[in-house]
């Protein structure tokens, strides 16, 4: 939420939501059918698995920023685009779990997601800046005081979106993007939440994950190696596809075409927890979390 450029986002954000759209939609469709069909899985499992595929991480960015093509539309869009590929697909992962534990689907039951949604951004948009525009400026950085006001904001919103019905990293990615324009790039705050983030929170989520892992299945496993196969081969074509037709709806050429799938394929965050959300709800076993590290290493 933090990395995420808001002011490349509103300056291009007709073509973001389109292209966010567009990336979300073929994969969630064409990847729950596929894994449906070629898995045997159940419906509510094909969804949660396509939710991988919608959705991307932008760890391929700072190739872009080494380039020196990081404002270009093309890149400015898909980053855009992340916003809403990584919200709808979290979404999606709170709508399948929420079914899994045994929730009627009825309209009451989407008049309160749609109700506690709707509660949660207002509260991270407008109550985060007011409150930290406050503690800011009656607080200095010198004691960390700042940093440990970020931490404790972003693990409340992460709760409190439960009672929204929510996943908590829904609630954490809202508080990340609410403190983006509060919290300078180049800032004694920001240093201290990236070397937070990067060499301590990231790391044990990647541990935990790797701890998950069990190689030894993979060797002699068809299961295993087969849904490998699908999830890495769905994420390329619909990614690539979603790329094709965004590049021919906004007249990019094949340069600009291949940038936007290189920066929209890559999978990382939201699909760690999807996955692990999915197996400690039993939707999904061992094979789908070897998959979807698989997914990601490609």
């Amino acid at each position: 939420g933090l990395e995420i450029d808001l002011y490349e986002f509103n300056r291009t954000r007709k073509r973001s939501v389109g292209f966010g759209l567009i990336t979300f939609l073929f994969p969630q469709v064409l990847g729950t059918l596929a894994v449906w069909y070629f898995l045997g899985t159940s419906w509510s499992a094909a969804l949660l698995v396509a939710s991988m595929f919608a959705s991307h991480t932008l760890l391929a960015y700072p190739i872009a920023s080494r380039l020196g093509i990081q404002k270009t539309e093309p890149v400015t869009i898909t980053v855009g685009a992340t916003i809403v590929t990584n919200v709808l697909s979290l979404l999606v992962l709170a709508v399948v779990v929420d079914a899994a534990g045994g929730a009627e689907m009825d309209a009451l039951f989407w008049l309160r997601i749609g109700i506690g949604m709707a509660v949660l951004v207002f509260i991270t948009w407008y109550g985060i800046p007011k409150l930290a525009r406050w503690f800011f400026q009656n607080v200095t950085e010198s004691s960390g005081s700042q940093f440990m006001f970020v931490l404790s904001v972003t693990c409340a919103c992460a709760y409190f979106s439960n009672y929204a019905r929510m996943e908590p990293i829904i609630g954490a990615f809202l508080a990340g993007a609410a403190f983006n324009r509060l919290i300078p790039e180049r800032s004694p705050l920001m240093n201290r939440l990236s070397f937070a983030g990067n060499t301590l929170f990231i790391p044990f989520f990647l541990i935990s994950v790797g701890m998950l892992v069990n190689p030894g299945a993979m060797l002699g496993d068809l299961e295993v190696w087969q849904v490998i196969g699908v999830m890495v081969g769905m994420v390329i074509i619909t990614k690539a596809f979603a790329a094709w037709i965004g590049g021919a709806l906004f007249r990019y050429n094949r340069a600009e075409t291949t940038v936007v799938f290189g920066l929209s394929v890559v999978q990382a965050a939201a699909t760690l927890a999807a996955v692990l959300v999915g197996l400690r709800v039993e939707l999904l076993n061992q094979a789908f979390l070897n998959g979807a590290i698989g997914m990601i290493l490609v």
